[in-house]
């Protein structure tokens, strides 16, 4: 009898430490759902498809965070991008291919070390456009030079000091990469956010695979909100090493919320060739917004973009392709109705 009691005693308390376990640690499973129609003429007459992950790139993945004690915490994200429209993975060969990393957080900030996306691009990018980087209508997404995400990254994020806050981070190279060592990549970003005022500044290095050229990227801006309006503005230079980009990117642009539900979006760019070719374009672009619920919203974006001499700069939208210029210096011009859903 005394057995049997200390068993259930013993029942009991790992049962009991199995609830806690589980209780300090969690895994959400998130998405987004983007697709839309649109109607473009890249120069060789009007083409009507469908797309995927024009406003955000369509994707499902996996957070966790578990609480470990003293104010830190073990995280992790694995997140794969998909395409709505056939239900294809985004990119061929990669189980995961936006994000696949673990980490920790604490007072002290946070590190992270696996696939991630760059400081630049979400964090930083999309934080000073109007249109979320996202669209046909973003000159912002069309028309600058970004390394997106990296492999092999080690990363660090300071925590926020009255407002001030900096990340940073090297990619490794690998296997798949010449040289096979060594650093491949490195991004630090500098922001500072203070009432209605918000900015920042970056730089990144980031080697190509086969060891023969670098994108050096280097990207400031800012954003400031009076009541219901908010203006944007970005500057952008990318030079590759090997002279197939060497640009500076300017975009200004603005947002105007009519309700806590409906928001419309404007903005222009101008993309300047430093070659000297005069390889440069423009483009104007608008942007409404309509939220059906806290997690659905319809839009519908229009854009035009001029290129110039040999530029061949296309309407591209959040992580869609676009459809290529059908020859050098040709406009392109487009509309879209999209509809996204958060889960």
């Amino acid at each position: 009898m005394k057995i049997t009691n200390r068993l259930m005693a013993v029942s009991a308390l790992l049962l009991c430490t199995e609830t806690v376990v589980h209780a300090q640690g969690r895994v959400t499973l998130y998405g987004i759902l983007d697709s839309n129609v649109e109607v473009t003429n890249a120069g060789n007459g009007t083409t009507a498809r469908m797309d995927s992950g024009s406003l955000l790139g369509s994707r499902f993945g996996m957070q966790g965070v578990e609480d470990i004690g003293g104010g830190n915490h073990v995280n992790f994200a694995l997140e794969q991008g998909y395409l709505l429209n056939n239900g294809a993975a985004a990119t061929q060969g990669l189980a995961f291919s936006r994000q696949a990393w673990i980490g920790l957080s604490g007072d002290w900030g946070e590190v992270r070390i696996g696939r991630q996306n760059s400081p630049l691009y979400i964090p930083l990018s999309s934080r000073f456009d109007a249109f979320l980087v996202g669209t046909v209508a973003t000159a912002l997404g069309n028309l600058q030079s970004i390394t997106a995400r990296v492999s092999n990254a080690i990363y660090y994020s300071t925590p926020t000091l009255s407002g001030l806050s900096a990340q940073f981070m090297v990619g490794l190279r690998d296997s798949t990469t010449k040289p096979t060592n060594g650093v491949a990549n490195y991004h630090v970003v500098v922001t500072y956010k203070n009432g209605p005022l918000d900015v920042g500044a970056g730089y990144q290095e980031a080697n190509n695979d086969i060891g023969t050229s670098t994108l050096r990227v280097l990207f400031a801006g800012g954003n400031y909100k009076f009541g219901k309006l908010t203006v944007y503005g970005v500057y952008n230079r990318g030079q590759q090493t090997d002279g197939t980009v060497k640009t500076d990117v300017f975009t200004t642009s603005a947002l105007y919320e009519f309700t806590p539900s409906s928001f419309v979006s404007i903005g222009c760019g101008y993309a300047h060739d430093l070659t000297g070719a005069g390889n440069n374009a423009r483009q104007v672009g608008a942007m409404y917004r309509y939220l059906l619920s806290k997690r659905t919203l319809i839009y519908t974006s229009a854009a035009f973009l001029q290129n110039r001499n040999n530029a061949t700069y296309r309407l591209t939208g959040g992580t869609q392709i676009g459809i290529p210029a059908a020859f050098p210096g040709a406009d392109a011009r487009g509309i879209e109705l999209g509809m996204q859903h958060l889960f």
